[in-house]
Parts: structure tokens; C-alpha cells; sequence
């Protein structure tokens, strides 16, 4: 196993709890909150593990008999065998990118290196079916940004995924896999060279322990990894209902700018990005997109609270009155610039996209961005007649 900041026995125990059945990365993030270490958590008594929000009871049974376990030499002998290593939220290693964004992993698993300059990254997701046009346009955009310095992130699967990892090899620059399942398998089986590859100039990430097999339930969530590794995403060829389209959601709601290049009318695997386009993502038209992208990006700030719950916002103290008057709405506290001026137009209700426009004093271009980040990130919605109005 390769070297890791976090001391043996703090290693152990953290492997030990993350290999518990029903200790998934969000449960045990809330337990290494509750008492500060693993170490710390399994010597917690029964009665301090129910303080723990969630945690079943069958589960604090399960931990009670956990130091007994030897699936963590199992899992020790597997990250030695791989020449993996463990990233813990809170050391050296983790990725900084990651730290922003509440219901990250406390723990990654890692094959290959990551470094500093890989904070500098750009993700580029897609059709596993590509057409040729669309991984002919992976491969390029890929390639160019490994010569502007940018790591590539994707997901290693077959297609759009495929051709970014290969273009930013040919490139001689890095990327980046991160994973569904654990890394002790490749998969897909026929991307096995590449990610030998990948490791070298590069590597593979996992939330997943390392024995985890392929299963379909885990790629949804590997996408919110994906987009918060990144400081953008790109969409290339993508169905309606194509599950590259999370990646966009999350990257919108964490703030990141989204890119979608277009296609044919007639190409089935252009709609995703062409409904993108029309909700006010970035039209991707090449390499010179995403740099001023990522350059300049208008960006959002990140959400308050978990990524799937409409943000938090404090109650203001208010002198007793007889007759209280309504509270006014308070802006959702990750608005600032264009996302704040459309909010304030929005105060008298719904408005049509040109009042909208008027109201707030932004270009249309940029209008269609900031609506389309608000939209994923719930704080406005269109309405029929192609009016927008605040949330509740």
C-alpha cells in the first residue's frame, strides 16, 4: 500500500467502519463527525453510538462486533496488493476541490497519484453509445486541454468516457477515472490497458471499498465525484433521459459551469445536450469555450446543507408586533451577482423572460446561464408560457 498521512491504527479503524454492512459514505461521515476518529468511534459504547443520526440499531450491533472482523486485513491486503491508497477527509491528500461540498466521501480510494495540479481539471462526460462524430469530439477537446495543462476527468466507461481518458494520454497529460465500483476490478474489463496507463499519468478514484463489484445503483452517485473534482463540466452527445446528465446537475447545483456541445436534429444522442443549451448551459463549440469557461466562469456559490435539500435559510429576529407582518423573502444565502439581480427582479412574482431580462439589466446570453444554474439548483422555476417565478 502506498504511503498515507493517517496513522495505522486510525487506518484500520476508519477501513473497519467503512466496511461495516449498512455504513455507506454519508452515515459514516455523521459518526466520524459525532466523535472526531474511527478510532474513537469503535470504542464508543452502544448507548453513544444510538446519538448518532440514522444509525439503526442492527448496525450499532454490527459495529459492537466490528474489531473481531477480518475483512479489513482482507481490505489492507487488497490495497497493498493494487498499490492503492486511502484519501481521509481532514488529511493532506484529499482533494481540496472536494472540501466545499457537504455529502462528499470521508473516504476515496486511489490507484495511480493525485496531485495539486490536478485541482486544474475538466470534466468531460457522455453516450456510452457515441456516435464516431461524438468521440472524435471527446478525443479532440481532451487533447487540447492536456496541452493547456488541464487534467481530464471522467468515468472510464465505454464511449464519450472512453475517448476523453485516451485523448488526454495521446496528449501526454493526465487524467483522471473515478469509479463506481471498487478498484480492485477494471471496468469495463476492455479498458483494462488504459487505465494501466491511467495510473501512470494519473489515476483511478473510488468511493467504493475495494472488493465492490459493478452494480448499476452506484454510478448515479460517482457522478457528484466527478463534477466536484472538476472546475467544469462538458457534456458530449447525451439522450434525453442519459445519465450524463446527473454530472450536469450536480456540477450546476455545486456551482460548477456547464458546457454542452451540440449535434445534428436528427441525432438522438444530441438531445440531452440540446435541452442543456435551451435551459442556458455553455454552447461548447471547442476548446476556446472551455478555457474562457473555466477562466472567467459565472459561477454560483455553493450550496449550504446536503446537494439534494432546498437551501437553508435562517429566520430573522423580528420585535413582537400585534399583527406580525409576512416575513419577506430572504435571497437563498449562495446567491451573489447575476443569480442575486435575477432573485431581486423576481420580488412582485413570475415574469416573462424579456421582462426578466429588462428588470435584472443582463445580457440574454448571460440571463440563460445564471437561469439555467438556478433552475438546477431550486431556487427558480419556468413556468408555462415560458414565465420564471421564485420557489417557495
Amino acid at each position: 500500500m502506498k504511503h498515507s498521512t493517517l496513522p495505522d491504527a486510525e487506518l484500520r479503524a476508519l477501513l473497519t467502519l467503512r466496511l461495516v454492512p449498512g455504513i455507506g459514505p454519508r452515515l459514516l461521515a455523521a459518526i466520524l463527525e459525532r466523535f472526531g476518529t474511527a478510532t474513537a468511534a469503535l470504542g464508543a459504547t452502544p448507548s453513544q453510538l444510538a446519538t448518532v443520526p440514522h444509525l439503526r440499531a442492527e448496525v450499532v450491533d454490527k459495529l459492537s462486533h466490528a474489531l473481531g472482523s477480518a475483512e479489513v486485513d482482507s481490505e489492507l491486503a487488497l490495497l497493498s496488493r493494487y498499490s492503492a491508497t486511502v484519501l481521509a477527509r481532514g488529511t493532506p491528500e484529499y482533494p481540496a476541490s472536494m472540501l466545499p461540498f457537504p455529502g462528499m466521501p470521508p473516504v476515496l480510494y486511489l490507484r495511480g497519484d493525485y496531485r495539486p495540479a490536478d485541482e486544474r481539471a475538466v470534466g468531460i462526460v457522455g453516450s456510452r453509445d457515441a456516435t464516431s462524430q461524438g468521440l472524435k469530439m471527446a478525443k479532440r477537446l481532451a487533447e487540447g486541454l492536456a496541452r493547456a495543462g488541464f487534467t481530464v476527468i471522467s468515468g472510464l466507461a465505454r464511449g464519450i468516457d472512453g475517448a476523453a481518458h485516451q485523448g488526454a494520454l495521446d496528449a501526454g497529460g493526465r487524467t483522471l477515472a473515478v469509479m463506481a465500483n471498487g478498484l480492485a476490478t477494471i471496468y469495463p474489463p476492455e479498458h483494462d490497458r488504459m487505465a494501466e496507463a491511467m495510473i501512470a499519468r494519473g489515476g483511478l478514484i473510488s468511493e467504493a471499498t475495494m472488493g465492490q463489484k459493478p452494480q448499476p445503483g452506484l454510478f448515479p452517485a460517482r457522478n457528484r465525484l466527478i463534477s466536484a473534482l472538476s472546475r467544469a463540466v462538458v457534456l458530449v452527445e447525451a439522450r434525453e433521459k442519459s445519465g450524463a446528465l446527473h454530472t450536469a446537475v450536480h456540477a450546476a447545483e455545486q456551482g460548477r459551469p456547464v458546457l454542452a456541445m451540440p449535434g445534428s436534429l436528427d441525432n438522438p444522442l444530441a438531445a440531452g445536450c440540446h435541452e442543456l443549451i435551451r435551459k442556458g448551459a455553455i454552447l461548447c463549440r471547442g476548446l476556446d469555450d472551455v478555457l474562457e469557461a473555466v477562466a472567467d466562469p459565472l459561477v454560483l456559490k455553493p450550496r449550504q446543507g446536503s446537494l439534494f435539500d432546498a437551501p437553508a435559510v435562517e429566520d430573522e429576529k423580528r420585535e413582537p408586533a400585534a399583527v406580525p407582518p409576512p416575513p419577506a423573502p430572504v435571497p437563498p444565502p449562495q446567491l451573489d451577482g447575476a443569480a442575486l439581480a435575477i432573485w431581486n427582479a423576481l420580488a412582485d412574482g413570475a415574469l416573462f423572460i424579456d421582462e426578466l431580462g429588462s428588470r435584472s439589466g443582463l445580457s440574454p446570453a448571460e440571463l440563460n446561464r445564471t437561469l439555467f444554474q438556478m433552475e438546477m439548483g431550486r431556487t427558480v422555476r419556468k413556468m408555462p408560457g415560458n414565465r420564471i417565478e421564485r420557489r417557495g
